[in-house]
C-alpha cells in the first residue's frame, strides 16, 4: 500500500478568491473532506503545517503568486504540488458545476 493506514493521509487544494484564501481538504485515509475559508496567509499557512498535507494542487497563477508560501512550506517538509490550468479554479464555472451535480439552488 502506497498510504499508511495507521495516519492522516490529507490531499489539499488551494486557491484565491478576492481577499479570501481557500483550502478545501480529503483524508485519504478516512474520506473526510471539509472546506475552510482564511483572510489572511499566514492562517493557511498554519493550518498547511498543522495538516501537513501529502499533495497540494492549486492553480498555475496561484503557485506564481505565491511561490514563497510553497517554498517555504518545502523547507518544513516534503509533499507534491500539483498545478492544473486556472480556467479549472475559476469561481463562476466551479459554483455552476457544483449546484447542476448535486441538483441544489
Amino acid at each position: 500500500s502506497l498510504l499508511n493506514e495507521k495516519t492522516n493521509n490529507f490531499f489539499a487544494s488551494i486557491t484565491r478568491i478576492g481577499t479570501l484564501y481557500g483550502l478545501a481538504v480529503l483524508d485519504l485515509t478516512t474520506a473526510d473532506f471539509r472546506v475552510i475559508e482564511f483572510e489572511k496567509e499566514s492562517d493557511l499557512l498554519n493550518e498547511l503545517y498543522r495538516i501537513r498535507p501529502s499533495e497540494i494542487l492549486t492553480a498555475k497563477r496561484f503557485k506564481d503568486k505565491h511561490d514563497s508560501l510553497f517554498n517555504e512550506m518545502k523547507l518544513a517538509y516534503e509533499y507534491l504540488l500539483s498545478e492544473q490550468e486556472d480556467w479549472r479554479f475559476d469561481h463562476q464555472s466551479t459554483y455552476n458545476f457544483l449546484v447542476s451535480h448535486f441538483h441544489v439552488h
